[in-house]
């Protein structure tokens, strides 16, 4: 869950920012990339949930990063999360709402209705 991500995330930025001499936003990138996450608009994209699982038949460890996208999104949120490569799973009755802010600026993401 989230929770769990931004626990880890943050201990690890708080150690990073000890050091005074680092620029923050090459430390942000550093931290971003060691927890396998992006920086979108100069922020650390976080998604709602992170799906691991085995891949058959060398049992390596994949992830998935699921955002479960609320009518309350706006279009500059959308566009960060699809940026980061989340997968997107909108409320059915969201889901078309949500489909055209993606159409309007382009990006190439499917969103996926629950």
């Amino acid at each position: 869950m989230d929770y769990e991500i931004k626990r880890d995330l943050y201990a690890d930025l708080g150690r990073t920012w000890q050091d005074k001499g680092k620029c923050p936003e090459t430390v942000k990138e550093a931290v971003a990339r060691r927890h396998g996450l992006r920086v979108v608009n100069k922020e650390i994209q976080i998604p709602d949930m992170r799906l691991e699982y085995a891949n058959d038949p060398d049992m390596e460890i994949h992830t998935r990063d699921v955002e479960l996208a609320t009518k309350h999104y706006r279009p500059r949120g959308l566009a960060a999360k699809a940026h980061a490569g989340f997968q997107i799973y909108a409320r059915r009755g969201e889901a078309d709402r949500l489909r055209r802010i993606r159409d309007e600026r382009e990006l190439n993401t499917v969103i996926f209705s629950l």
